[in-house]
């Protein structure tokens, strides 16, 4: 194929999802040629998810709708293909990876698509070492996917489109779970594919700068139209950064209660599956600061706080507000500490966003006047109050995450754990978060936060550092910098 030749056009798209939604892509017209490193970006619920369901064919030919406009694979429309033949051409690495993860093991997975395929056993093996290779994850091949940390997952959800040897990679938010060491993996492999496979990149991310080596065009998307379109040379990064002013100054905030111990372990263990994965923890936290949680994929960080609810066997010392809690049941403990789970699919129960966020107050008692004032507050703050209405399911991936950070934040728990609240989120919206740290700081509430973003190096109080199951260090950033530098815990040099 003519490299000036357009392996993917979109002409005249226009999309929703059912009568009753919504139009989510609006006259969207876009020429990719081949070779090209595109990375698209735009506010939280602008359509981007969507945009790559439709380049990557899954919509219209699996997911329904009304549709309407063209779209052609190396000039062949794709209404004369199937979805078979078009994921041979095409590959999509989705936002939340647990949605294409469809075998138990991680070996059968990677082996699946190929497998599909009937390619010869030889040619499989050599796709598989491939993508094993190009994603660091040659020692979990004998691991179960549903033991996998939540950066593990989405390294075998790359690496299972990477065996199915399409020429066209689409990747939403793929390194939104990633730890440094593992991301840096993933941009090297990203850029071997463009630059000696001449595969053509479409990367779907908040934080474009993250690619900024790579790129060759950025476009950006709003209310499901194609608002921006720039070359390398035009884009202003700062404009996708989150303010340096507006971190630093929650971190400079004094805390009246700090020698308060709302929450400590001692020799505490943690197992799954009667396996220990978390040795000897011990652990102090304090009213009113801000702590981060972190370390490689796979250290223990999600395991902690899925255990400090009671919802993994431990054994050793919990003491939260001066009890021994680890005899008390998960939702007696919820009330006092509160957790936002990874996924936020794993964290949504009811039918409509509102009855979502008053879920947790109803159970706990605790829908007052003030309550029912605070609903709307946040809901609009976080920019779903139109979808009050709405079933939850119907949000994009990082709208459910703010709907279930205010779905916690709303009963004001003494500490809440966090894990991973900026995934999916614009300046915008993560600047809301920071909003939400503000003011439970300024009461003299607790937060903990589990993240790979840089941004915490100018947010925590301090941190926990997590290793293979055991805590490595506790401190402040500065503290903690060796750790941080011989970890490769935070992007401190050039990302590729």
């Amino acid at each position: 194929m003519d490299s000036n030749q357009n392996i993917v056009e979109l002409k005249d798209i226009n999309f929703q999802y059912s009568d009753a939604q919504p139009k989510i892509i609006t006259n969207v017209s876009l020429e990719i040629k081949k070779n090209e490193f595109i990375v698209i970006s735009g506010k939280s619920g602008s359509g981007k998810s969507t945009l790559a369901l439709i380049l990557s064919g899954f919509i219209p030919h699996l997911i329904g709708g009304l549709f309407q406009g063209e779209i052609r694979y190396q000039g062949i429309n794709t209404h004369s293909l199937t979805l078979g033949e078009i994921s041979q051409l095409v590959g999509l690495v989705q936002q939340d990876p647990e949605n294409q993860i469809v075998t138990s093991k991680v070996i059968e997975e990677i082996a699946f698509g190929p497998e599909n395929l009937n390619l010869e056993k030889k040619e499989i093996t050599e796709r598989i070492d491939f993508a094993l290779s190009a994603t660091n994850l040659k020692e979990l091949i004998k691991r179960g996917t549903n033991e996998l940390s939540g950066g593990e997952k989405q390294r075998v959800a790359l690496a299972s489109i990477l065996a199915m040897g399409g020429s066209v990679l689409v990747l939403d938010e793929p390194t939104s779970y990633l730890d440094m060491v593992n991301r840096s993996q993933v941009l090297k492999t990203l850029q071997k594919l463009h630059q000696q496979k001449k595969m053509t990149i479409i990367v779907i991310d908040h934080q474009p700068d993250i690619y900024k080596d790579l790129l060759t065009r950025l476009i950006v998307l709003d209310k499901g139209m194609l608002t921006g379109n720039y070359t390398k040379g035009e884009i202003d990064y700062s404009l996708f950064q989150i303010p340096q002013e507006s971190l630093s100054d929650i971190k400079k905030l004094s805390v009246s209660n700090e020698g308060i111990k709302v929450l400590t372990t001692e020799k505490y263990n943690v197992f799954i599956k009667n396996k220990k994965i978390l040795s000897h923890i011990s652990s102090k936290f304090n009213a009113g600061l801000i702590y981060g949680i972190i370390g490689a994929n796979g250290s223990g960080k999600t395991t902690f706080a899925l255990s400090l609810l009671n919802l993994l066997k431990t054994n050793g010392n919990v003491m939260m507000f001066g009890k021994n809690s680890t005899k008390n049941p998960a939702y007696d403990l919820a009330r006092k500490c509160g957790l936002i789970f990874q996924n936020p699919n794993h964290q949504i129960f009811d039918q409509t966003v509102e009855k979502e966020i008053l879920f947790a107050p109803t159970n706990f008692h605790l829908v007052t006047e003030d309550n029912l004032k605070k609903i709307n507050h946040l809901l609009t703050d976080a920019n779903l109050h139109q979808y009050k209405e709405h079933p939850p399911f119907g949000l994009s991936f990082g709208e459910k995450r703010r709907l279930t950070v205010i779905s916690v934040d709303v009963y004001s728990p003494s500490i809440l754990i966090m894990d991973e609240p900026f995934i999916g989120q614009d300046r915008e919206n993560f600047e809301f978060i920071l909003k939400i740290l503000r003011e439970r700081k300024v009461k003299g509430l607790t937060s903990i936060i589990i993240s790979h973003r840089k941004e915490l190096l100018s947010l925590v109080d301090r941190f926990f550092v997590f290793e293979k199951g055991n805590l490595i260090g506790e401190g402040t950033s500065e503290e903690l910098l060796p750790i941080f530098e011989r970890n490769q815990l935070f992007p401190l040099s050039s990302e590729v």
